[in-house]
C-alpha cells in the first residue's frame, strides 16, 4: 500500500478529463532517485498532461509525495532474505 499526500491546489483543472462515472486527472507515481528522503517520502507524484504538451517539452505539475508502508517494498526491489542463523546448540534436538 502507498499512501499519498495531494495539495489539490496544485492540480491544473485543464487536464481533468470527464468519465462515464465521474471527472478524472491521472496522477503519476515517481519513486525517489535516492531512496526515501528526509520527510519518509519514497517518491513524489505528478500530475498527468496531455500527450501535446509532453511532446513540447512540458512537464506536470509535482502535486504531492507518497510513501511505501511496512509491508510495500518498491517495484524492482527484491525481498530481503533471511540470513541463515548458523550452528545453534541444540540443534539436533528438533524432530523433524
Amino acid at each position: 500500500m502507498k499512501i499519498a499526500n495531494i495539495d489539490v491546489t496544485k492540480l491544473e483543472k485543464d487536464e481533468f478529463h470527464k468519465g462515464a462515472q465521474g471527472t478524472y486527472t491521472d496522477l503519476l507515481f515517481f519513486d525517489n532517485r535516492d531512496g526515501v528522503d528526509k520527510y519518509g517520502n519514497s517518491g513524489f507524484i505528478v500530475q498527468g498532461i496531455s500527450k501535446e504538451r509532453r511532446d513540447a517539452g512540458e512537464r506536470g505539475n509535482i502535486v504531492g509525495n507518497f510513501k511505501y508502508t511496512e509491508n510495500q517494498k518498491p517495484v524492482g526491489e527484491a525481498p530481503q532474505q533471511a540470513q541463515p542463523a548458523g550452528n545453534v546448540e541444540g540443534d539436533d534436538d528438533i524432530p523433524f
